[in-house]
């Protein structure tokens, strides 16, 4: 479940290639086995009550560079996410816009 996600952003998932039969999102933060929390929308925001075994991941795609990551250091948030998906490289999954290719040079006639 997506708990603060942008308000443009529709949280809707297929789960057609899950390989667990019981996959699907929820709107529940009780029932949700999984929370995802937007890094950079954090501010003012409360965190639910954590049911017990319940997966917490940090996500994002900016820069972590940004004033609203500032929102990230809280007393609350200690030890409490278990994984992250952002562009870091130490992030448990890293989160890219895209990435560069090696293509080769275009060939160029300058005799004409």
């Amino acid at each position: 479940m997506y708990v603060n996600p942008r308000p443009d952003v529709k949280s809707t998932h297929a789960f057609d290639r899950c390989e667990y039969s019981a996959c699907a999102m929820t709107k529940s933060v009780e029932e949700a086995d999984v929370l995802f929390f937007n890094a950079a929308r954090m501010r003012d925001f409360t965190l639910p009550p954590r049911r017990a075994n319940q997966i917490w991941v940090m996500y994002s795609r900016e820069p972590p560079d940004l004033h609203s990551f500032d929102d990230l250091d809280r007393e609350d948030l200690l030890n409490q996410v278990n994984f992250s998906r952002m562009v870091l490289s130490d992030s448990t999954w890293q989160n890219l816009y895209g990435h560069l290719k090696r293509r080769p040079l275009p060939k160029k006639d300058y005799s004409g």
